[in-house]
């Protein structure tokens, strides 16, 4: 019987000290050799040049969800003085002040062109997966490189990635990871600089999401990988970035809980429920790093029952899965164990022991393991190359596989990042997954222009959970446009009811009001709407319109300006322009409506509208094509019907003129009489 060496050279080895078959590994998978500057750094290029292609889709992609509040329709970012509403008031919806910094910047460069902030989020992805090979490559970690790519092409970092919400994921990674390498150096080295380089990146990379609020953990991981056990000096240094996660924490908790869920109840249930589901979501990022098919953006909210012991067995086979590795640490190395660790305690703050507001929705969701997944992929990296190693495999053969699996993961991902396209391409895949997603029907009735479709998404939203009212609230909008006026009160009294602060229920109703002709009961809705809500760009955009409706057209364009101040809303801009045409200001009221389909390139009022503008102007075809556009879009618009039939009656087309009459009465449109006496007159013949 042979001598057994009492350390064997284990996967991922068992510390930079050691030496290993595995610091002997292909330089297609792990560390390579000093070599000059430009070589050395043609992994960056690769891993730059790979993120950039499998992210393709997603460079043309529009703006999805909550983008909306937290870019294109904040206030706060088109505010003069947001920047310091960003850090020091607590109007914001959370406190991350250096990821909303930097788009309140980029607005100024980019303002609503979605492309360049989505080029950022790639970019970002693409720094994080480099300096997660420098990273790994300074620990000695096996195939730091192939870590690195896989970090890079896993779909399931899209949703961090092609979200442009996402920001506050992709940038306090960097940061994160930016931090942990100049810790290492004073580790390394000693020199006090490059601590307080260290703590001044975490403390950037907190200000920018507290996702990152973990990581002084994470060094204490790094202590015991580089050395086997964590000393007191390794303690006594991690106490300054531990208190900096403890304020920080804190202020995201406060904002959780009074701001983002003020209006909502999310009970975890006791500590036994709560200890229960961390092992189901725990195993369920594992198992979707592993295998990565069938993702989405909003997941089946599960149901564990704490009453039955069967729920605690995935809990109890994570501790037993981390002590195992722990006690096999001298056999199979530190790596594995360090790894998991880093793992799930990057994943503690989002495994379920406290509230946050998506888990209305669902307890797991990608986005939510970006910090924490990389400790499984440096893991799974780490054990390829130490095989590869092992079994002397030849540098083509271990290039050839890895690329393979490069392949498989960058098609995944462009395939996945596909699906962020627009709104209705990404919740019709989602609920291909999840037909119980209920924001994904709700979204994808904002994004419907058939109104039945519409109220028929809505109602799908609302069975499946009642509670929701902004549901309620977009099937009110739903009644409004099919002209059930009765029923879209009482679904945004319903809205109201179950968010006394919902400025969109004031919104719905407002808007019904308006289409009733009640122009004062309107413009009150309007201000309890801005009573909820200070600065909201919809509720001055109704005022306005109210306004236009009692014929005060000066107020009515003061609101409509700042609507636009507010968010530059294409309703603000048809609305305006509505109030010159009124005026006479045919220039002006033409340069609105073209800013409003630019906006929103489906907004049928603004065609129709800019069709009477045309019209005006001699330009009588053109007229026509834009009020057919309308009505091709929505082909419920009653006001666009009776556009095109005075088109129409101006190309002396009667036969269609009334025609267009016709319709616009059976979708509930008057018609004016002058008008029809006129068309009577010219045209021979009578109703």
């Amino acid at each position: 019987m042979r001598n057994r060496p009492s350390h064997p050279s284990p996967p991922l080895s068992a510390g930079p000290g050691r030496n290993s078959s595995a610091s002997r590994q292909s330089p297609a998978l792990g560390n390579e050799p000093t070599r000059p500057a430009l070589t050395r750094w043609a992994p960056a290029a690769i891993i730059l040049a790979a993120t950039l292609v499998a992210y393709i889709p997603a460079m043309s992609a529009q703006y999805i969800w909550d983008d909306g509040v937290f870019l294109t329709a904040n206030p706060l970012i088109h505010a003069p003085d947001g920047l310091y509403k960003f850090w020091f008031t607590t109007q914001p919806p959370d406190y991350f002040p250096l990821t909303s910094t930097n788009l309140w910047l980029e607005w100024r460069l980019w303002g609503d062109n979605p492309m360049p902030y989505h080029v950022g989020n790639i970019l970002l992805q693409a720094l994080a997966a480099i300096l997660l090979w420098r990273l790994l490559v300074r620990l000695k970690v096996p195939g730091a490189l192939l870590a690195g790519l896989i970090f890079a092409l896993h779909p399931m970092a899209v949703s961090s990635v092609a979200w442009i919400t996402e920001r506050k994921n992709t940038l306090p990674m960097v940061l994160m990871l930016a931090s942990m390498l100049a810790y290492l150096r004073f580790d390394e080295r000693g020199q006090w600089k490059h601590y307080v380089l260290a703590l001044g990146l975490f403390l950037a990379a907190l200000l920018a999401k507290t996702s990152v609020v973990m990581m002084p953990v994470a060094l204490l991981l790094l202590a015991f990988w580089l050395r086997g056990r964590i000393g007191l000096k390794d303690v006594l240094r991690s106490l300054p970035f531990f208190a900096l996660s403890a304020v920080l924490g804190l202020v995201t908790v406060w904002y959780q809980q009074h701001i983002a869920m003020a209006e909502k109840s999310l009970p975890l249930g006791p500590l036994t429920q709560r200890l229960a589901t961390a092992g189901w979501v725990a195993w369920f990022y594992l198992c979707k790093l592993l295998l990565p098919v069938r993702l989405c953006m909003i997941y089946p909210r599960w149901q564990v029952n704490a009453g039955q012991w069967l729920s605690f067995v995935p809990t109890a086979l994570l501790l037993v899965v981390l002590a195992g590795l722990f006690m096999l640490r001298r056999r199979i190395g530190r790596g594995p164990v360090t790894a998991m660790a880093y793992f799930l305690v990057m994943l503690l703050p989002v495994l379920g022991f406290v509230s946050m507001s998506f888990m209305e929705f669902s307890f797991v969701a990608d986005h939510l393991q970006y910090t924490a997944m990389i400790g499984i992929v440096a893991l799974v990296a780490g054990l390829a190359a130490t095989a590869a190693a092992r079994w002397k495999l030849p540098r083509t053969a271990s290039v050839a596989i890895s690329a393979v699996v490069l392949g498989v993961l960058g098609t995944a991902t462009w395939a996945r990042a596909s699906e962020f396209k627009d709104e209705p391409t990404l919740w019709k895949a989602n609920l291909k997954l999840n037909d119980q997603a209920w924001p994904a029907w709700n979204s994808l009735a904002v994004h419907e222009n058939d109104p039945q479709l519409k109220l028929e998404y809505c109602s799908k939203a609302i069975a499946l959970n009642p509670q929701y009212a902004d549901a309620w609230c977009n099937r009110a909008y739903a009644q409004e446009l099919l002209g059930h006026y009765p029923e879209a009160l009482a679904d945004a009294a319903k809205a109201l009811e179950l968010g006394p602060h919902l400025a969109e229920g004031h919104i719905n109703r407002s808007s019904v009001f308006q289409r009733m002709g009640r122009f004062d009961l309107a413009e009150q809705e309007a201000d309890a709407a801005l009573k909820v809500r200070e600065n909201y760009a919809d509720a001055y955009v109704c005022r306005g319109s109210a306004r236009r409706g009692q014929g005060r057209i000066d107020e009515a364009i003061d609101d409509f300006d700042t609507a636009i101040r507010l968010g530059g809303l294409a309703p603000a801009f048809d609305g305006r322009g509505r109030c010159y045409l009124v005026k006479g200001h045919t220039d002006l009221a033409l340069a609105d409506f073209d800013r409003a389909i630019e906006l929103q390139p489906n907004y049928a009022e603004a065609y129709s509208n800019r069709g009477s503008v045309r019209r005006a102007i001699g330009q009588v075809d053109a007229a026509i094509a834009d009020q057919s556009r309308a009505i091709q879009i929505n082909p419920r618009l009653a006001g666009a019907y009776n556009n095109r039939a005075v088109s129409y009656f101006a190309a002396k087309q009667y036969d269609r003129a009334w025609a267009d009459v016709k319709t616009c009465r059976e979708l509930g449109g008057t018609p004016p009489p002058a008008f029809i006496d006129a068309l009577g007159q010219a045209s021979g013949r009578s109703e």
